[in-house]
């Protein structure tokens, strides 16, 4: 490639890594862009509507589901988050009572209580959110979350509308001898990031369903809905999500029905875990991203480092995109 082309890239990352912090709903709306155009296109072109009415009904049949989906879980779900930060206390004493063997252990010369140590965890915890200082930090956040919402719903549909004038404009900012070039690397890379990021939004839905049903009408363990709920949007996180859910599940399973009730959670957590992996993944995301493992955890290290969650959401096709590029270079130059 050209090295003006070059600098001009590396500009544009020392910018957008300057602004990060303002990133998340512009990102987020363009991978959900990127997601539902195709079938925007698909209806645009079989019926032969506007396309601006087309997203306008999108929106309106989203946002509808999402508040049916809402309406659905809402009692249920508000009921057992609120049950669950009121009996955190008592899980974490009985976590420590049962890990240190009693009410109290010495350890080099010093007596340390269960009570103390789930009351020190869970004040950690609080710290930021108690007095009035915690509650402006509060309410700043509310605020910050609903305007990032509404200009995450503005920039979607923008993205929707003009998808295909923006994908025109871009290509023609480039010198006309690279367009080529670039063309074929990003459908190299449309190839890989839409079946990973098409996969991970029916692996979300599909591990909070398949989690719910076991921890629920099955284990009957406490606060099922939320765990399976966040077990499902875990998966978005490589490596450490799948670990985290099951690690929140195996600790209220501890404080419900001891050791031998957590041992059966987690047991159920590594089989889904596994048949995920060997059955789900293959063929809904197919072998889309083909990272060695230690490149994949470095990625996600590399990516919270820059842009927090974000950036761990988005590192793994990050790097299986920058592969798809020096697979290019190394092509060009032989």
């Amino acid at each position: 490639m050209n090295i003006r082309i070059w600098i001009v890239f590396a500009l544009f990352a020392t910018l957008l890594y300057a602004v990060r912090s303002v990133l998340p709903p512009f990102v987020i709306a363009a991978v959900l862009a990127y997601v539902f155009v195709p079938g925007i296109d698909a209806v645009c072109a079989r019926f032969n509507w506007p396309r601006w009415a087309v997203v306008l009904g999108f929106y309106l049949i989203f946002i509808g589901a999402l508040a049916l989906a809402i309406y659905s879980i809402e009692p249920t779900l508000v009921a057992e988050a609120r049950e669950f930060g009121r009996d955190a206390p008592g899980m974490m004493r009985t976590l420590f009572v049962q890990t240190l063997g009693g009410e109290e252990v010495t350890v080099f010369g010093q007596t340390v209580r269960a009570e103390q140590l789930a009351t020190q965890v869970l004040r950690s915890l609080q710290d930021n959110s108690v007095g009035p200082e915690g509650a402006v930090r509060i309410a700043e956040s509310v605020l910050h979350i609903v305007f990032e919402f509404l200009l995450f719903l503005i920039v979607l549909f923008y993205l929707l509308k003009d998808w295909n004038k923006l994908k025109v404009t871009a290509l023609a900012a480039l010198p006309a001898h690279s367009r080529p070039r670039v063309r074929d690397v990003a459908g190299r890379i449309h190839l890989i990031l839409g079946k990973y990021v098409r996969g991970q939004l029916i692996l979300v839905i599909l591990m909070s369903a398949v989690t719910w049903v076991f921890l629920g009408p099955i284990f009957h363990l406490r606060f099922a809905l939320p765990i399976a709920i966040a077990t499902g949007l875990l998966e978005i996180v490589p490596l450490a999500g799948p670990a985290i859910a099951a690690t929140v599940a195996a600790i209220v399973a501890f404080s419900q029905g001891g050791g031998q009730f957590a041992l059966v959670i987690i047991v159920f957590y590594t089989i889904a875990r596994h048949l995920e992996d060997y059955l789900v993944v293959p063929n809904v995301v197919g072998r889309a991203v083909h990272l060695h493992p230690v490149v994949s955890i470095f990625a996600v290290l590399a990516g919270g480092a820059i842009g927090g969650i974000l950036g761990t959401v988005l590192a793994v096709p990050a790097a299986a995109a920058l592969v798809v590029l020096w697979d290019v270079i190394k092509q060009e130059r032989a």
